[in-house]
């Protein structure tokens, strides 16, 4: 069999659009690495559960389970489940889903290998995005999806912060997030590629860019206009390179 570390990329993952299907192919090939593309089915929370409990799921490498209609319990079911520990890329996006999903994808130890998440139009809120910035077991996340999620600065800066998510590089939060500019402050200089961090500090008022500026020793800054404050400020808080999450 596959050993995990050699998973292949998304493009060449065998894609099954139902839990059937997805036992099918795993009967015909048991090394067969699967995209189970099973979003827009309305299967809700009995379907994640039926789907958490399926041994197949350890087979599953691209798991999309958007708009089915699932709430915080079908999360439940998921995050509780000993076979996700292959899912590299999740999708819940369009889901009635709150804080407590979050939490639920937070404290899971089995999502071990997540390196993309996209929970986009939930209305998770600021309490689940800080929940998620807590996630000790989340390690390998490199990209978290977030937009119109209304998390607010609380959410946006906790999750550039994050003492634990030390992987994640790239975070959206576009979109009726109710971001102020003291959360784009945060955002623009920290180390994630989000929106652009040029774009965060673009939303700061000018003062407080020459507040920045004063805190990172930057010679000069008092005369500097904006556009060129912007650019100082991006040279001297250059976040390292590092391969973005596809």
């Amino acid at each position: 069999m596959t050993e995990p570390n050699t998973l292949p990329p998304d493009d060449a993952l065998t894609e099954c659009g139902t839990i059937a299907a997805l036992r099918d192919a795993v009967q015909r090939d048991p090394d067969a690495w699967i995209h189970l593309n099973h979003g827009s089915v309305r299967t809700a929370d009995e379907g994640a559960a039926e789907l958490a409990r399926s041994p197949e799921l350890t087979r599953v490498v691209k798991l999309t389970l958007h708009t089915n209609n699932m709430t915080d319990a079908g999360v439940a079911s998921l995050a509780a489940s000993e076979f996700v520990t292959h899912v590299r890329t999740l999708d819940l996006s369009g889901n009635y889903l709150t804080h407590a999903a979050g939490a639920a994808l937070a404290t899971s130890k089995h999502f071990e290998r997540l390196e993309r998440i996209d929970l986009g139009y939930t209305p998770i809120g600021a309490a689940g995005a800080v929940a998620l910035s807590q996630a000790r077991h989340l390690t390998t996340l490199r990209r978290l999806d977030l937009p119109r999620c209304h998390v607010k600065d609380e959410g946006a800066i906790a999750l550039a912060t994050s003492p634990t998510l030390t992987g994640l590089r790239t975070l959206n939060i576009f979109n009726t997030n109710q971001v102020t500019a003291e959360g784009y402050r945060v955002l623009g200089m920290s180390r994630l590629d989000v929106w652009s961090r040029r774009d965060c500090l673009e939303e700061v008022p000018t003062r407080d860019l020459k507040a920045l500026a004063r805190e990172h020793g930057l010679r000069g800054y008092s005369k500097l206009k904006k556009d060129a404050l912007i650019e100082a400020l991006l040279e001297i808080t250059a976040a390292p390179q590092v391969a973005k999450a596809p």
